[in-house]
């Protein structure tokens, strides 16, 4: 029997009202490690938010001005968000996803009602456990990864992410992976460092004007080496597929750079990739 929706979503969900605030729904976020929250009038979902819309908000120079907490969910939400029934098949949830370029769906019964929501992780788990043996990594991975060095700005690493598929960018020292960042570790780091409103600063002794010195403030921009996971967990080219997929969820972490025997990067392997494989099973 085909493996269902309801095998694997997850619940109860966290859900938001259209009036609350960023604020509350970030450290709702940040508390319980989830990467959205379903915007609920009644019982049915009317929205989503995710991590990737505070990155958003990083770029928008109008809305980064403005204290989290003046923001409602309501503003920023996307509505209409695209649902899937709770007798609906994996694949059918993987062939969603990627049609319509989101990362969850919240799960509906036959009156609309919320009762779950299935996510990449959700059939991440669903792939590894169904599907080992199917497909090598090299099948599935990012060829092309997004890459900067541990001295490029943030604000270069956010343009690169919304630029960038999978939503994640390597950090590469002689063409090998030191570290990773994801959308979350811009979302969720202190705003205020790119917006400028309380910069980060070192004091250091210098020689001022007619031989005196004193203490100088030299403001620091954030950059890909501060906010970067450090040594990511890798993989093969070779490596079963479902091993992949079981690495992410077992590790919490939603991609893993792929090197040669070398260890140099040569792709990235995703939950994206592991939607793609199964809708091929």
């Amino acid at each position: 029997m085909a493996a269902r929706v309801r095998d694997y979503m997850s619940f109860p969900v966290l859900v938001v009202r259209p009036t609350d605030t960023l604020a509350y729904v970030r450290n709702l976020m940040i508390r319980s490690n989830i990467g959205r929250v379903v915007v609920v009038e009644g019982l049915k979902p009317v929205g989503i938010v995710t991590k990737h819309d505070f990155v958003k908000i990083l770029a928008d120079r109008r809305m980064a001005r403005r204290p989290l907490d003046t923001i409602t969910v309501e503003q920023i939400m996307a509505r209409n968000p695209v649902t899937i029934p709770d007798t609906a098949s994996i694949r059918t949830a993987a062939e969603a996803m990627l049609k319509h370029g989101v990362s969850g769906l919240p799960v509906v019964d036959r009156d609309g009602v919320l009762v779950g929501i299935v996510t990449r992780t959700d059939l991440a788990r669903a792939y590894a456990e169904r599907y080992p043996g199917r497909a090598r990594v090299e099948e599935f991975m990012h060829a092309e990864v997004p890459t900067v060095g541990r001295m490029h700005t943030a604000l270069y690493v956010a343009e690169l992410l919304e630029m960038s598929e999978v939503g994640k960018v390597v950090v590469v020292e002689g063409g090998k992976p030191v570290g990773i960042i994801a959308k979350s570790d811009l979302a969720f780091m202190d705003a205020s460092m790119l917006r400028g409103r309380k910069p980060t600063f070192i004091k250091r002794v210098s020689m001022l004007d007619k031989g005196r010195t004193g203490a100088v403030r030299f403001y620091t921009v954030p950059l890909a080496g501060d906010i970067m996971t450090p040594d990511p967990i890798t993989t093969r080219p070779d490596e079963d597929l479902a091993i992949a997929a079981s690495t992410m969820v077992a590790n919490n972490i939603g991609s893993l750079p792929v090197v040669s025997q070398e260890g140099e990067l040569v792709g990235l392997v995703s939950k994206l990739s592991i939607l793609r494989a199964l809708t091929r099973v």
